[in-house]
């Protein structure tokens, strides 16, 4: 394959052309530095979504559903009391069926101090009982003490 440049004609309505000379000015572009980028990006994402599809095509809809590739990457403020400093990353991701989700990305040292603090939490709250009961045990066992009181108030 030759190193030379290769072009394409494209005509678009006068919206689309709004909207891409927009977003090449909000990006620091070019509308062509632009447009090459956008149709690069596009074609990744389609490669990486589609590329390495499962043998069983049965598996398709399923894999393709699960499979999420990151799509931005901000640092926001963690809000943390102990080091307000501290930032944590915030990724977008997309799938093959164009649902898009958020979360925050943890790193290992991040997870591992967040469930130190919830086990203190949880130290203070419970004062070192561990209990057994589910929310259903805790409802009985809270109408009990209750029917007791108004017995006890009631008997008095």
């Amino acid at each position: 394959m030759s190193d030379e440049n290769k072009s394409i004609n494209i005509t678009f309505d006068a919206e689309t052309e709004e909207l891409l000379k927009d977003a090449a000015s909000l990006s620091g572009m070019s509308l062509e530095q632009f447009c090459l980028a956008a149709a690069r990006a596009k074609a990744d994402l389609t490669v990486l979504l589609y590329g390495e599809k499962p043998e069983d095509t049965r598996e398709i809809p399923k894999w393709a559903k699960d499979r999420w590739l990151p799509i931005l990457e901000l640092q926001e403020s963690a809000n943390d009391p102990d080091d307000p400093a501290r930032k944590r990353k915030v990724v977008w991701e997309v799938n093959r069926e164009g649902m898009v989700r958020w979360g925050v990305k943890n790193t290992k040292e991040e997870s591992l101090k967040a469930l130190e603090r919830i086990a203190a939490l949880r130290e203070k709250l419970f004062k070192g009982q561990v209990s057994s009961t589910n929310s259903v045990d805790l409802i009985r066992e809270a109408r009990e003490e209750r029917s007791r009181r108004l017995e006890e108030i009631g008997g008095s």
